[in-house]
């Protein structure tokens, strides 16, 4: 689960939810739960929690119940982007989206953007290859450019790896993967894996540098002077 406050005091929680009646707000952009296991939620609570400001449903009729996996962020216009794990094959995307078919396997990733309200779902895209890939509470924005970054890991033989990646490389087994997207999630601006690691956070340094943290039960890549 995640969170985080505007500039305007209000709250935004974002996580999963198995129950029907779950408290959603009237002009949301989804206020029917879609079937399977749970669905994803967001909701925005006034400054001093004494009334639900608006709250939606996202999903289809798979599983998005992955408690681990959902992430929360701000965009410089106040919209509000969400990130985590969906096993449904009718996840809704938008017209423009960089994938808009579910690629199969245990789950994709996907990633969504709302008005300051959630009243509209103004971007969203599928993300990931024939197997499992997950998001491990790793959503962040570059400032810089607007474009949206995630990481988290990948067992997919067909992950999408841009040209000039640091590594294209797939272990064949478990591997992390780091990705930017444009700021409508049209584009899928960079992306790469990093052999035989599982990626558990991420930051954007004002710089634009992406640092990564996790762990690894390989030799993962090192440089001549690491510690």
């Amino acid at each position: 689960y995640s969170m985080l406050y505007n500039k305007k005091g209000y709250l935004y929680i974002a996580g999963y939810t198995s129950s029907k009646d779950f408290p959603v707000t009237a002009s949301a952009y989804c206020t029917k739960y879609n079937g399977g296991a749970g669905d994803a939620f967001i909701l925005k609570l006034d400054k001093d929690l004494k009334s639900l400001a608006a709250s939606t449903f996202l999903g289809g009729s798979g599983n998005e119940d992955d408690w681990y996996s959902a992430e929360i962020v701000m965009d410089k216009h106040g919209n509000i982007c969400i990130a985590g794990n969906t096993a449904s094959s009718d996840f809704p995307t938008t017209q423009d989206a960089y994938c808009s078919k579910y690629n199969g396997g245990g789950k994709d990733v996907f990633i969504s953007i709302f008005d300051t309200d959630l009243k509209a779902l103004l971007a969203s895209t599928l993300f990931g290859g024939i197997a499992n890939d997950d998001i491990s509470r790793s959503l962040r924005i570059d400032h810089r450019s607007d474009e949206i970054c995630i990481a988290g890991i990948t067992f997919s033989p067909d992950f999408p790896i841009t040209p000039g990646a640091f590594s294209r490389t797939l272990s064949g087994g478990l591997d992390g993967f780091i990705a930017k997207f444009s700021p409508d999630l049209s584009k899928l601006s960079r992306s790469t894996i990093l052999p035989s690691g599982w990626i558990y956070g991420m930051m954007i340094h004002e710089n634009g540098d992406i640092y990564v943290g996790g762990h690894t039960g390989s030799r993962l890549p090192t440089t001549p002077q690491a510690f």
